[in-house]
């Protein structure tokens, strides 16, 4: 639940003014109990909203870059009730940013509810991109009501991802994000994932940072092309496809990764924050959170009706250099990026 709060101008915590690119203007936001900007990094979070102009300027960071949060989050849609799975690695559950939000845990190779450990940021900074919490310490997540269920998995064990994703059914997820990939995914696991996706759980997956095209022959398949998964490139802080973002014809939408010092503002260990949490492993979680959205106001869509309406909705950046098709593909940027408002709109009317 969120620590509601008094209104605050949001003017008071510009160092600009102006609007976003989804038309909401930033100094109107009409939600009187709600003001991001309360949040200490949020004014550094360039994916979801028009950020300062001097951060802007040093980082290089277009004014369309973000996602279009605004016009959601000023409906009042926060991804409330939504269940996301997160399968990843090194987990801090009880994050100041995140154990609002965390409904359940599970160590697979354990087979135990605690997931905390200190080797890297991934899982954490992972999860707080899709459900960083309102509670004015450090930044918020896409969609900052969703629920979440944080599962350590090994994801060089293929039993071991398995297990996780019926884990993640068993919780009740209604969607799971995973922030890797293999190259190779294996017969039992693609079942699995379509099992799950026949039982209407949406399942996203990042392309990778190898800089590939998928689509080469002595590459195998990835888990984020299967026709079951929604496969997330990523885009940067320029509105552009990133440079070391796998790519190919199977891969369906991208969503802000950063470069950088230009990266995605996330939780991280010891209750403090980065900017610097880059690739298609910042992209999944993004998605995920503007599924949550989705799923908030229409609970009934399927995976299939999700991905379609992703496609539907997204933003054609950079249209010189991706060529996207007469059906509005590229082979390098995918059907374009992420826009949540549109997305959410859609959905609703599904």
């Amino acid at each position: 639940m969120f620590k509601w709060i008094l209104t605050l101008f949001i003017s008071i915590f510009l160092g600009c003014g102006g609007s976003s690119s989804g038309g909401t203007d930033l100094n109107s936001f009409n939600i009187e109990s709600f003001n991001p900007y309360t949040e200490p990094e949020f004014k550094h979070a360039w994916h979801l909203q028009r950020v300062n102009a001097d951060y802007a300027s040093a980082r290089g960071i277009s004014p369309d870059s973000h996602i279009n949060i605004y016009d959601v989050w000023n409906q009042g849609i926060f991804g409330s009730g939504v269940r996301v799975a997160v399968i990843d690695y090194d987990f801090n559950q009880y994050h100041e940013d995140i154990t609002s939000n965390v409904v359940a845990t599970y160590n697979v190779d354990t087979n135990s509810t605690e997931v905390r450990k200190y080797e890297s940021d991934h899982g954490t900074g992972a999860a707080s991109i899709i459900a960083g919490s309102y509670n004015n310490i450090g930044t918020l997540g896409v969609a900052p009501n969703a629920q979440l269920i944080l599962i350590d998995a090994n994801l060089s064990d293929n039993a071991s991802k398995i297990k996780a994703f019926y884990k993640a059914k068993a919780l009740g997820a209604k969607v799971i994000s995973c922030s890797w990939g293999t190259l190779d995914v294996s017969y039992s696991l693609a079942q699995t994932i379509k099992e799950l996706y026949n039982d209407n759980i949406t399942v996203i997956f990042s392309s990778g940072n190898n800089m590939r095209d998928l689509d080469q022959s002595y590459y195998y398949e990835d888990e984020a092309e299967l026709d079951t998964v929604i496969g997330v490139g990523a885009s940067t802080e320029s509105n552009i496809k990133a440079d070391y973002s796998n790519y190919g014809d199977k891969i369906d939408i991208l969503a802000p990764g950063g470069i950088g010092s230009g990266g995605i503002v996330a939780a991280k260990y010891y209750n403090t924050y980065t900017d610097k949490f880059n690739g298609t492993s910042a992209s999944a979680p993004v998605v995920a959170g503007v599924v949550a959205l989705m799923l908030e106001v229409n609970p009934n869509l399927t995976p299939k009706q999700i991905r379609e309406i992703l496609i539907k909705t997204a933003d054609k950046i950079d249209s010189a250099n991706a060529h996207y098709n007469s059906d509005g593909f590229s082979h390098t940027y995918a059907y374009g990026k992420i826009n949540a408002s549109k997305a959410v709109d859609l959905a609703r009317r599904y």
